[in-house]
Protein backbone atom coordinates (compact mmCIF):
# COMPACT_ATOMS: atom_id res chain seq x y z
CA UNK A 1 0.00 0.00 0.00
CA UNK A 2 1.32 3.40 -0.98
CA UNK A 3 0.34 6.55 0.84
CA UNK A 4 0.97 9.92 -0.71
CA UNK A 5 0.86 12.96 1.47
CA UNK A 6 0.52 16.33 -0.11
CA UNK A 7 0.44 19.68 1.49
CA UNK A 8 -0.97 22.86 0.13
CA UNK A 9 0.95 26.07 0.11
CA UNK A 10 -0.19 28.63 2.64
CA UNK A 11 -1.90 31.89 1.81
CA UNK A 12 0.59 33.92 3.83
CA UNK A 13 1.84 37.16 2.35
CA UNK A 14 3.55 40.38 3.38
CA UNK A 15 3.45 43.97 2.22
CA UNK A 16 6.63 45.56 0.87
CA UNK A 17 6.15 49.17 2.02
CA UNK A 18 9.13 50.51 0.08
CA UNK A 19 7.81 49.22 -3.26
CA UNK A 20 4.05 49.28 -2.40
CA UNK A 21 3.74 45.62 -3.40
CA UNK A 22 1.82 42.76 -1.80
CA UNK A 23 4.02 39.64 -2.01
CA UNK A 24 3.26 35.98 -1.47
CA UNK A 25 5.48 34.29 1.13
CA UNK A 26 5.91 31.30 -1.19
CA UNK A 27 5.75 30.46 -4.89
CA UNK A 28 1.95 30.32 -4.94
CA UNK A 29 0.60 33.07 -7.17
CA UNK A 30 -1.89 35.57 -5.78
CA UNK A 31 -5.20 34.78 -7.44
CA UNK A 32 -7.37 36.96 -5.19
CA UNK A 33 -7.10 39.44 -2.35
CA UNK A 34 -9.76 41.43 -0.55
CA UNK A 35 -9.27 44.80 1.12
CA UNK A 36 -11.71 46.37 3.53
CA UNK A 37 -11.45 49.85 4.95
CA UNK A 38 -11.83 49.58 8.72
CA UNK A 39 -14.18 52.59 8.69
CA UNK A 40 -16.48 50.57 6.40
CA UNK A 41 -16.30 53.16 3.62
CA UNK A 42 -14.92 50.96 0.88
CA UNK A 43 -14.03 47.41 -0.10
CA UNK A 44 -11.78 46.24 -2.91
CA UNK A 45 -11.51 42.87 -4.59
CA UNK A 46 -8.50 42.12 -6.79
CA UNK A 47 -8.77 38.83 -8.68
CA UNK A 48 -6.74 37.16 -11.43
CA UNK A 49 -8.68 36.53 -14.67
CA UNK A 50 -6.11 34.93 -16.96
CA UNK A 51 -5.65 31.23 -17.67
CA UNK A 52 -1.93 31.72 -16.99
CA UNK A 53 -0.57 31.33 -13.48
CA UNK A 54 -0.93 34.52 -11.45
CA UNK A 55 2.21 36.29 -10.26
CA UNK A 56 3.33 35.99 -6.65
CA UNK A 57 2.79 39.71 -6.11
CA UNK A 58 0.31 42.54 -6.70
CA UNK A 59 1.77 45.97 -7.42
CA UNK A 60 -0.45 48.54 -5.72
CA UNK A 61 1.03 51.37 -7.82
CA UNK A 62 0.47 49.63 -11.18
CA UNK A 63 -1.85 46.63 -10.89
CA UNK A 64 -1.03 44.02 -13.52
CA UNK A 65 -3.39 43.94 -16.55
CA UNK A 66 -4.88 40.46 -15.94
CA UNK A 67 -6.22 41.42 -12.52
CA UNK A 68 -9.85 42.50 -12.23
CA UNK A 69 -10.37 45.25 -9.66
CA UNK A 70 -13.70 45.93 -8.01
CA UNK A 71 -14.53 48.74 -5.60
CA UNK A 72 -17.64 48.23 -3.48
CA UNK A 73 -18.72 45.43 -5.81
CA UNK A 74 -18.36 47.39 -9.06
CA UNK A 75 -15.55 46.91 -11.60
CA UNK A 76 -13.06 49.78 -11.92
CA UNK A 77 -10.02 50.31 -14.14
CA UNK A 78 -6.74 49.21 -12.55
CA UNK A 79 -5.42 52.78 -12.83
CA UNK A 80 -8.25 53.99 -10.57
CA UNK A 81 -7.24 51.70 -7.67
CA UNK A 82 -6.11 53.87 -4.77
CA UNK A 83 -6.35 53.42 -1.04
CA UNK A 84 -7.88 56.29 0.91
CA UNK A 85 -5.50 58.66 2.70
CA UNK A 86 -5.14 58.32 6.46
CA UNK A 87 -6.99 55.00 6.59
CA UNK A 88 -6.55 51.49 7.92
CA UNK A 89 -7.38 48.40 5.86
CA UNK A 90 -7.58 44.68 6.47
CA UNK A 91 -6.15 42.72 3.54
CA UNK A 92 -7.16 39.06 3.26
CA UNK A 93 -6.02 36.30 0.97
CA UNK A 94 -7.94 33.05 0.72
CA UNK A 95 -7.90 30.30 -1.82
CA UNK A 96 -7.61 26.58 -2.28
CA UNK A 97 -7.66 24.41 0.77
CA UNK A 98 -5.24 26.57 2.75
CA UNK A 99 -6.66 28.76 5.49
CA UNK A 100 -7.18 32.46 4.93
CA UNK A 101 -4.46 34.89 5.96
CA UNK A 102 -4.88 38.59 6.70
CA UNK A 103 -2.96 41.61 7.87
CA UNK A 104 -3.74 45.25 8.59
CA UNK A 105 -2.14 48.21 6.90
CA UNK A 106 -2.34 51.97 7.43
CA UNK A 107 -1.94 54.67 4.79
CA UNK A 108 -0.36 58.10 4.83
CA UNK A 109 -2.02 61.28 3.57
CA UNK A 110 -1.27 60.25 -0.04
CA UNK A 111 -2.85 56.79 0.29
CA UNK A 112 0.51 54.95 0.39
CA UNK A 113 0.85 52.06 2.85
CA UNK A 114 3.18 53.13 5.67
CA UNK A 115 2.61 50.57 8.43
CA UNK A 116 1.82 46.88 8.47
CA UNK A 117 0.44 44.93 11.47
Amino acid sequence: MLLFLTSCLSNKFHFDVQHQVLRSDNTKGISAVYLKNDAGQEEFSISWESLEEPPAYVDFKAIQPSYRVEKNGKPIAQRLFKLSPGSTYTIERAGGDAGAFSLRVSTDMKGNVITVR
